[in-house]
């Protein structure tokens, strides 16, 4: 479903995916040098079919690369099995980039962040937490601590657009994120 973003938002869209190969940069940059009156540029996805687990591991690997730690601080709990997900992949590649971007001087003071990827008969989960952080259903439905953080806004827009969900919690224990992703 397309979606509309202001001139600011697609900045931090672009600066992102500046370096990678991204297929929807192009059209993205090519959009906003002729924008329209509002100043907004509408963002077409190119929805398919994919397993999200070589996304998850790649954004892991670059972060991981930009901190250069000593000793890993980075868990990854991955499912055995290809995790299906229906989404477009180049917007999904910035989430995961932008995130863990997010967490990236956390892992370099090393601090744990945990990873998990797991699927499940409605949803494709990719969960991202700080040492500490609970995963109970309390603290996964309590939305008064929604980040206004402008970058993991334009995430979580993203996530919407494409059917699903971006959990941001932060609490005095750390960053949790859960992705939820419709199954391809």
């Amino acid at each position: 479903m397309p979606h509309s973003f202001s001139q600011a938002a697609l900045a931090i869209i672009v600066n992102s995916m500046k370096g990678s190969a991204n297929p929807a940069l192009a059209d993205i940059e090519r959009k906003s040098t002729a924008l329209n009156p509002s100043g907004s540029v509408t963002i077409d996805y190119k929805v398919a079919d994919f397993d999200i687990i070589p996304s998850v591991e790649q954004a892991i690997v670059a972060i991981l690369t930009k901190t250069n730690p000593v000793t890993p601080n980075v868990q990854v709990h991955i499912s055995a099995s290809p995790v299906m997900v229906r989404a477009d992949k180049s917007f999904v590649d910035f989430i995961f980039s932008d995130l863990f971007s997010q967490l990236f001087y956390s892992i370099l003071q090393g601090i744990l962040v945990s990873v998990y990827v797991t699927g499940t008969e409605e949803a494709g989960i990719v969960e991202i937490q700080e040492t500490g952080i609970s995963q109970s259903a309390e603290l996964i439905s309590n939305n008064s601590l929604i980040s206004t953080d402008q970058s993991l806004m334009i995430c979580t827009q993203l996530m919407e657009d494409m059917g699903g969900e971006l959990l941001y919690l932060l609490n005095e224990k750390g960053n949790y994120y859960r992705l939820k992703f419709k199954l391809g």
